[in-house]
């Protein structure tokens, strides 16, 4: 008896099992385009089983939620930003199953790329032969670096990601006897294209040296005394000075002032001293000369 009921219930299972509906599954659209910046889509799946959805391609770009569900379910498909600069194919397998039997559907999504994009900006401006920085604005879709002369020119950051940067440019002093053109050349770089944006400076030449003092010609009595002169120059300057005569410096900048110390003459004539102050630059010397005559007793 028993064992007739044990065989009467496979005989159920099986029959069972062969009257389960054949397994069916399909979705509401089958095909998108997005751009290379991706997007979020929907699709509503009917299935007389419960279904799941895998990615076949691309996972790292494309994921589900739900990954699983029943019919009737709006399942969302996330894109991401496709980065490599190469279009894309991605395909998405929603299937179910019987006790036998498979069915499937599935979606293909293409994906347009990104065309490497950068503007640098300004992209002419000037600087005078002292240097100093220049600042600069990049724009780009994509990573990017900057190629640039380092022996006159630093730049930080020289590299960046997506998006809006500012740029600092450091030009060194010009010494050379003609003026400077400088290249930053920006370069922004998918897999397979690049974009590039170059900045120019102009940098001025150094004036020629010039030199002058105030006063230039001075009268002290016999007993001696001490005077003021200023210098106007354009770079640095020195100066020397005969002996017996005290200069408060004997190197400085434009505008600097010098006091001038003169001792007694005792002599029996007039005592002339010359003092040359002088500035050097390209290879050039600008002279003027402080005169001071002292009295007789």
């Amino acid at each position: 008896m028993k064992k007739l009921a044990v065989l009467s219930a496979a005989a159920l299972l099986l029959m069972s099992a062969a009257c389960a509906p054949e397994p069916t599954i399909s979705i509401d659209q089958d095909s998108f385009e997005v751009d290379y910046r991706g997007d979020t889509l929907e699709v509503v799946v009917t299935s007389n089983y419960v279904w799941t959805a895998t990615t076949t391609s691309h996972a790292d770009i494309v994921k589900i939620d739900p990954p699983q569900g029943s019919s009737g379910t709006v399942a969302e498909i996330i894109v991401a930003e496709n980065k490599d600069g190469i279009p894309k194919e991605h395909q998405i397998t929603f299937a179910c199953t019987s006790a036998k039997n498979y069915a499937k559907a599935i979606v293909t999504i293409f994906q347009g790329y990104a065309t490497p994009h950068i503007t640098a900006s300004p992209s002419i401006t000037a600087i005078d032969y002292k240097g100093g920085d220049a600042i600069i604005s990049v724009a780009s879709n994509f990573a990017w670096d900057a190629s640039f002369d380092k022996s006159q020119v630093t730049v930080k950051p020289s590299v960046g990601v997506a998006g809006e940067s500012k740029v600092i440019a450091s030009i060194r002093e010009n010494s050379s006897l003609e003026e400077i053109t400088h290249s930053i050349l920006f370069i922004s770089s998918s897999v397979t294209m690049a974009d590039t944006s170059i900045v120019t400076i102009q940098q001025e030449v150094a004036p020629d040296p010039s030199i002058s003092v105030n006063p230039s010609l001075k009268t002290i009595p016999a007993e001696g005394g001490s005077f003021d002169a200023v210098i106007t120059s354009t770079y640095h300057w020195t100066a020397t000075a005969p002996e017996g005569l005290i200069l408060s410096k004997g190197s400085g900048e434009n505008g600097d002032t010098v006091h001038i110390t003169i001792p007694p003459n005792d002599s029996r004539e007039t005592k002339q001293y010359q003092i040359e102050v002088s500035s050097s630059k390209k290879g050039i010397t600008a002279t003027a000369m402080i005169i001071v005559n002292v009295s007789l007793d």
